[in-house]
C-alpha cells in the first residue's frame, strides 16, 4: 500500500488546488457531454473504476464515456486512487456539493433532516460489537436495522477498509451510508440515490417523498440521526483533519471518553482497537489486550495504532509506552516500517524538523538519532517538499540507486480502453470517408465494435454525421444499426463510411451525434 500514499499525496495536493481555484461559473460551463456524465458518475455509488467502466460504456458507448471521461480528467474534475490493489474514481466533494445544491428544491411541511455524525456513531458501535463479539449481535438487537451495512463491512479485508478511511474518508461513508438508505427506505432508483445524497449534504427532507411502503414510516421517524432542524454534522466535515480537538478524558490506564465530534479517523481507530462500552455526546471505549490483538487478527496495520495512541494525546511517553505493551505483548522485537535518514548538522535544527514532521505527519513517522531523523519511506516525498517551501536544501547521498519505478507520485495516465492500443495498426484508409460493398461495410462497423470507436458516416444526401453502433442486426437482405443514442439506420442509406481514430481532434470535434 506504499504506492497509496504517494498517489494521494499528489490528490491531495490537486484537491487544495481545486479549493483555492473552485469557480462554480466554470463549472457551469462544462459542455453538455461532460455535465451529463459528471451527472451519471455522481449517482454511481460503486466507484471502483472496473465497475464504472463497464456501466459507463454501456450506459453511453465506449467512444464518448472514454472520449469525456478524459475530458473531465484534463480538467481535475476527476480522480483516481489506489486502495488496496483496486484502482477507484472520486470526484472533488465540493463539486459534489455544488452539483447536489444546484438540483436541490426546498420543500415545506414536515419535514426532517439526517445527523450524519450521529448515524455514524451508532453504526460505529454496532459494527464494534461485530467486531469483539461483545454485546447480543443479533439482528433483534438492531433496532435501526444497522446489520444491512455491517454485512456488508464483514465481506471486506479491515486493513483495506482503514486505508480507504484514510485516503477517502467521505466517500467511503458516504458509500455504506447511502447504501444503508436505499435497505432502510427499500429505494435503490436514481431520484431515491439523488434524495440521499442532498441528505448527505444537511438538506432537509420529507418521509413521504423518501419511502415506499408508508407503513414503516412511523418507526423511522424516531431514529435518533433523524431529527427536526439543523444537523451536527454533514458528509464534508468528515474529510476535516483537526489536530486541535480536545475533550478527551482518561478515566483509568485503559479507559477513556471519546468526543462523538473527534475526527472521523480516531472514531474508526477504536472502533477496531477497543470496545465501546456506551455512546452518546462522549464515548466510553476501553482498550485491553485482547481488544488490540482481535484487530491484529484482521491484519490491520501497527501504523493505524500508533496514530490511535497519537490521537489520545496521552501525557507522557510512558503512558504510551504502556498501552504500545497491548499490540506488542510478549514479543521482544517487533518489525516496523521502512525509514529514510537524513542526516542534520545542527541539535537545534534538528529538534525543530522533528517537531514538524509530528505535528505534520504523527510521531510514528520519525525516529530520532543524534546525528539526524530516520523519516517514514512512505511520507519522506511529502517531507522533502516541505523543506524545499521553507527554502532548506539537502545533498542526497545513498548507498545505492534505488528503483522507483512502482513508487511515483500519482502520474497522469490516460482513461481509455486497451483497444485503442490496436488502432495504429489499421490501415490509413480505414479512417478516410471511402465507398463499399454492403458486406465490406458491415465487417467496417463490426471492427469499430471490437475497438470501441466511432464511425464517421456519410449519407446519399451529403450528410455526415458520427454514430458510435451498439448492434448491427441483419434482416432477410438487409442491416441495420442501433446506435447508443437509440438511432436506428439502414447501412443502404450509408454512402461513404470511416472509423474515427480516437486520437484525432479534427476528427471528434462534433462527435457521437446520433
Amino acid at each position: 500500500m506504499g504506492r497509496v500514499v504517494n498517489m494521494f499525496g499528489k490528490y491531495i495536493e490537486d484537491r487544495v488546488a481545486f479549493n483555492e481555484e473552485k469557480n462554480p461559473d466554470t463549472w457551469n460551463n462544462l459542455t453538455k457531454e461532460e455535465g451529463e456524465l459528471l451527472s451519471w458518475f455522481m449517482l454511481e455509488m460503486d466507484k471502483r473504476k472496473n465497475v464504472i467502466d463497464k456501466h459507463g460504456t454501456e450506459s453511453f458507448g465506449p467512444f464518448y464515456y472514454y472520449f469525456y471521461m478524459n475530458k473531465l480528467y484534463e480538467k481535475k474534475l476527476l480522480f483516481q486512487i489506489e486502495i488496496g490493489n483496486e484502482l477507484f474514481y472520486t470526484i472533488p466533494r465540493e463539486m459534489d456539493e455544488y452539483f447536489t445544491t444546484k438540483r436541490y428544491k426546498k420543500i415545506t411541511g414536515n419535514t426532517y433532516s439526517f445527523d450524519m455524525r450521529v448515524f455514524l456513531v451508532h453504526l460505529l458501535k454496532h459494527f464494534n460489537e461485530v467486531i469483539h463479539q461483545n454485546g447480543d449481535n443479533r439482528e433483534g438487537n438492531d433496532p435501526y436495522h444497522l446489520h444491512t451495512v455491517v454485512h456488508f463491512l464483514k465481506k471486506h479485508d479491515l486493513a483495506v477498509l482503514s486505508e480507504w478511511v484514510r485516503l477517502n474518508p467521505d466517500d467511503f461513508f458516504e458509500s455504506i451510508t447511502i447504501h444503508y438508505l436505499s435497505h432502510l427506505f427499500n429505494r435503490d432508483d436514481k431520484d431515491a440515490i439523488l434524495l440521499f445524497k442532498e441528505m448527505l449534504y444537511g438538506h432537509s427532507f420529507s418521509f413521504y417523498d423518501a419511502i415506499n411502503t408508508m407503513d414503516d414510516q412511523n418507526d423511522i421517524v424516531e431514529y435518533p440521526f433523524f431529527i427536526n432542524g439543523k444537523p451536527s454534522s454533514c458528509i464534508d466535515s468528515l474529510m476535516e483533519k483537526r489536530k486541535d480537538y480536545d475533550g478527551i478524558v482518561r478515566l483509568n490506564e485503559s479507559e477513556f471518553l471519546i468526543p462523538s465530534d473527534a475526527p472521523i479517523s480516531l472514531l474508526w481507530s477504536i472502533t477496531l482497537f477497543a470496545q465501546i462500552k456506551s455512546i452518546g455526546q462522549m464515548l466510553h471505549v476501553s482498550f485491553s489486550n485482547d481488544s488490540v490483538q482481535q484487530a491484529k487478527k484482521h491484519r490491520v496495520p501497527y501504523s493505524l495504532w500508533d496514530d490511535c495512541l497519537d490521537s489520545l494525546k496521552l501525557e507522557s511517553t510512558s503512558e504510551k509506552q504502556s498501552m504500545k505493551q497491548y499490540w506488542e505483548m510478549a514479543h521482544p522485537i517487533v518489525k516496523r516500517d521502512v525509514y529514510i535518514f537524513y542526516e542534520i548538522s545542527t541539535k537545534a535544527l534538528l529538534h525543530q524538523l522533528k517537531k514538524e514532521v509530528v505535528n505534520e505527519f504523527g510521531a510514528h513517522c520519525v525516529v530520532e538519532h543524534e546525528e539526524g531523523l530516520f523519516i517514514l519511506e512512505s511520507i519522506s516525498e511529502k517531507w522533502e517538499r516541505l523543506l524545499k517551501k521553507s527554502s532548506l536544501t539537502f545533498k542526497e547521498r545513498l548507498t545505492e540507486e534505488k528503483d522507483n519505478s512502482d513508487n511515483k507520485v500519482f502520474r497522469k495516465v490516460d482513461i481509455e480502453p486497451d483497444e485503442w492500443q490496436e488502432v495504429d495498426r489499421l490501415s490509413a484508409v480505414s479512417f478516410q470517408l471511402m465507398s463499399y460493398k454492403e458486406n465490406m461495410m458491415a465487417r467496417l462497423i463490426r471492427q469499430s465494435q471490437a475497438l470501441k470507436l466511432p464511425i464517421l458516416i456519410e449519407t446519399s444526401n451529403k450528410e455526415k454525421f458520427i454514430v458510435e453502433v451498439k448492434t448491427l442486426n441483419f434482416q432477410a437482405n438487409n442491416a441495420n444499426i442501433l446506435t447508443y443514442k437509440g438511432y436506428e439506420m439502414s447501412i443502404q442509406q450509408i454512402h461513404r463510411l470511416a472509423i474515427v481514430h480516437p486520437h484525432n481532434q479534427d476528427s471528434t470535434t462534433n462527435i457521437v451525434k446520433k
